[in-house]
Protein backbone atom coordinates (compact mmCIF):
# COMPACT_ATOMS: atom_id res chain seq x y z
CA UNK A 1 0.00 0.00 0.00
CA UNK A 2 1.47 3.34 -0.73
CA UNK A 3 1.66 6.14 1.48
CA UNK A 4 0.11 9.35 0.71
CA UNK A 5 2.91 12.14 0.63
CA UNK A 6 3.17 15.03 2.90
CA UNK A 7 2.46 18.35 1.52
CA UNK A 8 6.02 19.36 0.91
CA UNK A 9 6.94 16.20 -1.05
CA UNK A 10 4.12 17.04 -3.45
CA UNK A 11 5.14 20.88 -4.09
CA UNK A 12 2.96 22.26 -1.96
CA UNK A 13 4.64 25.04 -0.31
CA UNK A 14 3.53 27.94 2.06
CA UNK A 15 4.11 30.43 -1.40
CA UNK A 16 2.16 28.05 -3.36
CA UNK A 17 -1.12 27.97 -0.87
CA UNK A 18 -0.56 32.20 -0.52
CA UNK A 19 -0.80 32.30 -4.71
CA UNK A 20 -3.67 30.04 -3.90
CA UNK A 21 -5.81 32.36 -2.36
CA UNK A 22 -5.25 35.00 -4.51
CA UNK A 23 -6.65 32.95 -6.89
CA UNK A 24 -9.65 31.64 -5.08
CA UNK A 25 -10.41 34.66 -4.01
CA UNK A 26 -10.42 36.13 -8.42
CA UNK A 27 -11.72 33.07 -9.02
CA UNK A 28 -15.03 33.19 -6.41
CA UNK A 29 -15.64 36.55 -8.30
CA UNK A 30 -16.77 35.34 -11.55
CA UNK A 31 -19.92 34.42 -12.54
CA UNK A 32 -20.11 30.61 -13.18
CA UNK A 33 -16.59 30.05 -11.01
CA UNK A 34 -18.40 29.43 -7.62
CA UNK A 35 -17.97 25.30 -7.61
CA UNK A 36 -14.55 25.42 -8.88
CA UNK A 37 -13.77 27.92 -6.68
CA UNK A 38 -15.25 26.22 -3.53
CA UNK A 39 -13.54 22.90 -4.42
CA UNK A 40 -10.35 24.73 -4.72
CA UNK A 41 -10.64 26.11 -1.73
CA UNK A 42 -11.16 23.05 0.28
CA UNK A 43 -8.62 21.31 -1.21
CA UNK A 44 -6.03 24.00 -0.26
CA UNK A 45 -7.55 24.76 2.87
CA UNK A 46 -6.48 20.85 3.91
CA UNK A 47 -3.51 21.21 2.83
CA UNK A 48 -2.46 24.40 4.45
CA UNK A 49 -3.95 22.34 7.46
CA UNK A 50 -1.36 19.69 6.88
CA UNK A 51 1.38 22.48 6.25
CA UNK A 52 0.28 23.98 9.97
CA UNK A 53 -0.57 27.34 8.26
CA UNK A 54 -3.24 28.01 10.53
CA UNK A 55 -3.73 31.41 8.93
CA UNK A 56 -4.04 30.41 5.46
CA UNK A 57 -6.58 27.45 6.84
CA UNK A 58 -8.92 30.05 8.27
CA UNK A 59 -8.57 32.19 4.98
CA UNK A 60 -9.47 29.47 3.36
CA UNK A 61 -12.52 29.13 5.37
CA UNK A 62 -13.44 32.84 4.67
CA UNK A 63 -13.37 32.17 1.02
CA UNK A 64 -15.50 28.92 1.28
CA UNK A 65 -18.24 31.39 3.61
CA UNK A 66 -17.75 34.11 1.06
CA UNK A 67 -18.94 31.34 -2.18
CA UNK A 68 -21.73 30.76 -0.13
CA UNK A 69 -22.71 34.11 0.37
CA UNK A 70 -22.84 34.42 -3.57
CA UNK A 71 -25.04 31.18 -4.06
CA UNK A 72 -26.97 32.58 -1.38
CA UNK A 73 -27.48 36.03 -3.85
CA UNK A 74 -27.83 34.44 -7.08
CA UNK A 75 -30.87 32.21 -5.70
CA UNK A 76 -32.15 35.50 -4.39
CA UNK A 77 -31.90 36.95 -7.83
CA UNK A 78 -33.50 34.11 -9.22
CA UNK A 79 -36.23 34.58 -7.03
CA UNK A 80 -36.48 38.51 -6.94
CA UNK A 81 -35.93 39.06 -10.96
CA UNK A 82 -39.39 37.60 -12.16
CA UNK A 83 -41.19 38.86 -8.66
CA UNK A 84 -39.82 42.44 -10.37
CA UNK A 85 -40.66 41.77 -13.63
CA UNK A 86 -44.21 40.86 -12.93
CA UNK A 87 -45.18 43.86 -10.53
CA UNK A 88 -43.37 46.47 -13.89
CA UNK A 89 -46.08 44.72 -15.62
CA UNK A 90 -48.52 45.43 -12.88
CA UNK A 91 -47.39 49.14 -12.73
CA UNK A 92 -47.89 49.21 -16.70
CA UNK A 93 -51.31 47.95 -16.19
CA UNK A 94 -52.36 50.27 -13.86
CA UNK A 95 -50.96 52.96 -15.91
CA UNK A 96 -54.08 52.11 -18.94
CA UNK A 97 -57.47 52.62 -19.46
CA UNK A 98 -59.11 50.29 -19.95
CA UNK A 99 -62.55 51.93 -19.74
Amino acid sequence: MSEIPTPQESGVTPEFITQERLIVGSMREQKGRQEEALARARLRREQARNLGLHEHVVNFYWEECLIGKHYVMLARDEIKNPIQKGLVALRGLRRRSFC
